[in-house]
């Protein structure tokens, strides 16, 4: 329901965010030949741009947010979000078995956006702290 979908949008962005920073940061590793820091990171962007693309498709490089999308993950569940919190009170099997579906695919998504903000982020700014460099934020947006 609705507070999987703000679930959803706090975290895409989040990590959009962090993305964005990630590529920053590659470049300063890359320019000062953090060499096995930079190939890290690296993996660590593609992991997060491929999770992005199944949550959103992005417009364009203006817009930063998840409101901004034209299809992926979150538009499926707000389109479906949409039609039944409508004033139709009666909500047909195959809209209760696509919720269903929805949530199932969406509990998978929040394990990897998880493993991303836990795991994967933690790990690689340790990795940069001991060769003292940048750092990207675990969670918050």
């Amino acid at each position: 329901g609705e507070s999987n979908f703000k679930e959803m949008t706090r975290m895409t962005n989040a990590l959009y965010k962090n993305q964005n920073r990630l590529g920053q940061l590659l470049i300063r590793l890359n320019e000062e030949g953090y060499t096995t820091l930079f190939t890290i990171g690296k993996k660590l962007l593609n992991e997060m741009k491929e999770w992005d693309a199944k949550m959103v498709q992005r417009l364009s490089k203006a817009y930063d947010d998840v409101e901004n999308f034209e299809n992926g993950f979150t538009a499926h569940d707000l389109t479906l979000l949409n039609q039944v919190d409508s004033d139709i009170p009666r909500l047909t099997q195959g809209a209760k078995k696509r919720i269903s579906e929805l949530n199932h695919q969406w509990d998978d998504l929040k394990k990897e956006g998880e493993i991303l903000q836990k795991d994967k982020i933690p790990a690689f700014n340790t990795a940069c702290f001991q060769k003292g460099m940048g750092i990207l934020s675990s969670s918050k947006p």
